[in-house]
């Protein structure tokens, strides 16, 4: 080929690239929606600020002044898996070296100290040499401090009281059962606000916890592959139908499950229902679902191009009546958030609050051009967070009390 047509062709391939580049500036790549609000939120932070994690540091956001303190907690190479808190003191798990340990970090102070080590870890789950250790999840709730450790011997939860916190309180959660039953059949017992089910595992020969939920909320405490939520004094759960698409979902106490009927159809095949995104209203169940292209689409529609539209359901589990309230016409637009009637929208860059009933939208806030983010919710603060690097920055925080009410009132923080 002639070296002038080679040098058209590559003066065009790159006008193309070049072209292609500008197209995508500022398009959303990336939109995480925790959860559909702040019902699903266990964190003991107060409403008026919270704690988030960056860096080696952890810090107190205070959402009237937008006022930020900071206290150094991790040492080099260490990172943190998660963390709960307790009034002033916070209780995180820490990795370093492949090893973890439960510690915590008193705020007025800024001191920290280990709660329990990786060979107390070990040694309490009565893991031998052998036996590995995947995971350590830490949550303070009610009158407890509770530990849920996975691995090679199937799953513990181990429960401490929370004016204690001591190594030595820690208790195995299966040993607080009166007697010992055999049978395979779940009991299950109700221990300072928390609901627990332990069954015995015939290959291992040990009991195992299957579940731990609040009992007010009748929400896990840990994760499961099992999602509930309370109506009514009744737990109602959910779970996918694998093989023709859809959800079923049982009341507690009725034997035969039922089908969601608007939430039928090969479209959810690939779509999860996650119980940070269910809520309940006025008897009635909202549940927000991503509806995914395929099999390899994240369950939680981290990336745009994974997502092919969200919706909004209802459903009244005493009728079995369902109905889909709202949904996006593509993926462009997202579904952060619902409560008291409103839906909270994001497209364009801009964040929108509707009522369901009459379709009145209004625009609430305007974010900057950004290709990842992710919301949270904590309280009635919408919280905006950039999810491109390993520790979320904070962006803004959006208070969402009466801001459909009264557009005066609304209170905005930029970081």
């Amino acid at each position: 080929m002639p070296v002038k047509k080679k040098k058209i062709i590559i003066c065009i391939l790159m006008f193309f690239l070049l072209a292609q580049g500008c197209g995508n500036k500022g398009q959303m790549k990336s939109c995480m929606v925790v959860r559909i609000n702040s019902d699903s939120n266990l964190s003991e932070s107060k409403t008026d600020y919270f704690y988030y994690a960056n860096g080696n540091y952890m810090y107190r956001y205070f959402m009237e002044s937008g006022e930020t303190e900071r206290k150094p907690f991790l040492s080099k190479n260490e990172r943190m898996r998660n963390f709960t808190v307790c009034g002033e003191t916070i209780y995180y798990v820490s990795e370093q070296n492949q090893k973890l340990q439960v510690k915590r970090l008193e705020w007025p102070r800024g001191e920290t100290g280990t709660v329990f080590s990786w060979e107390g870890i070990r040694l309490l789950y009565h893991a031998g040499e052998a036996d590995r250790i995947r995971g350590v999840q830490i949550q303070a709730y009610g009158e407890n401090l509770l530990m849920d450790v996975t691995g090679d011997l199937g799953r513990q939860v181990y429960v401490a009281p929370l004016d204690g916190g001591n190594p030595c309180d820690f208790v195995d959660a299966t040993g607080l059962f009166p007697g010992r039953s055999e049978s395979g059949k779940p009991e299950k017992i109700i221990y300072g606000g928390v609901v627990m089910e332990r069954q015995y595992d015939w290959e291992t020969g040990r009991y195992e916890i299957t579940e731990v939920l609040a009992e007010e909320s009748g929400r896990s405490i840990f994760i499961t592959d099992k999602k509930y939520v309370k109506v009514g004094g009744k737990e109602v759960s959910f779970w996918l139908d694998d093989e023709e698409g859809g959800f079923w979902y049982c009341v507690e106490g009725e034997p035969a499950r039922q089908r969601i009927s608007c939430l039928e159809g090969n479209e959810y095949k690939y779509s999860y229902l996650l119980e940070e995104k269910i809520t309940v209203e006025g008897g009635k169940v909202i549940g927000l679902i991503h509806v995914v292209k395929d099999w390899r689409s994240h369950w939680n529609a981290t990336y745009q191009s994974e997502l092919r539209y969200d919706v909004l359901f209802g459903l009244e589990p005493e009728t079995g009546a369902s109905a889909v309230l709202y949904r996006t016409e593509d993926r462009q637009t997202r579904i952060l958030g619902y409560r008291d009637g409103i839906i909270y929208l994001f497209a364009d860059y801009k964040i929108y609050g509707q009522f369901l009933d009459s379709g009145e939208k209004r625009l609430l806030y305007t974010l900057p051009e950004h290709p990842y983010y992710q919301f949270d919710w904590q309280g009635d603060y919408l919280l905006v967070r950039r999810s491109d690097t390993s520790e979320f920055e904070m962006v803004a925080v959006l208070w969402t009390g009466d801001s459909m009410k009264n557009r005066n009132l609304q209170k905005r923080r930029d970081k």
